[in-house]
């Protein structure tokens, strides 16, 4: 872990990534690769450098191809009343990505969320699997919680209260999930 910390710290203290982010990186480098992985279901990227460290795909495990900013959510959510969504955070820090599964539904007229490290439903557990196979395939490292919660010491970032966590620094400058 120490090697973890350190690799942030120099990362953060040495130079800007943003500017290099957006001229040399595509937001939507992993998207055929995860388009390969799961044939069977949209694959949105929602990979902003702005504030963020990561690629951010979502792949939707409902039957719709309605993206979060559209019209086509609300519509499917409230014809449906549920919609699940497979995110996954890929830092481009490192080979370390994070995994999500999201639950969108109304309730009393308003839209709520919850998320969860394991599927909601049985028969999404095959994407799971799917998404196992693409993690080990590309050498990727996923953190459990504990880890993501690492306060790396004097580390602060734009829009972080206090210092900043392994989760702030390697995927997202704003509050874990």
């Amino acid at each position: 872990m120490d090697s973890l910390i350190q690799l942030l710290l120099y990362r953060y203290q040495y130079g800007v990534l943003t500017h290099t982010l957006f001229t040399y990186v595509h937001p939507d480098f992993w998207i055929p690769k995860f388009q390969s992985y799961f044939p069977d279901k949209t694959v949105h990227s929602h990979t902003d450098f702005n504030y963020d460290k990561c690629f951010t795909i979502w792949i939707n495990l409902s039957d719709t191809d309605a993206d979060l900013t559209e019209q086509k959510f609300d519509d499917f959510l409230n014809l449906n009343g549920t919609f699940y969504i497979l995110k996954i955070l890929i830092s481009v820090l490192g080979p370390y990505a994070m995994v999500i599964f999201a639950k969108y539904y109304r309730e009393n007229g308003e839209t709520k969320l919850e998320i969860s490290n394991q599927p909601f439903l049985e028969e999404h557990k095959v994407y799971q699997l799917r998404l196992a196979e693409l993690i080990k395939n590309e050498n990727l490292n996923v953190f459990d919680d504990d880890t993501l919660d690492i306060i790396i010491p004097g580390m602060v970032l734009e829009l972080t209260d206090n210092e900043a966590s392994v989760y702030n620094c390697l995927f997202q400058d704003r509050h874990f999930p």
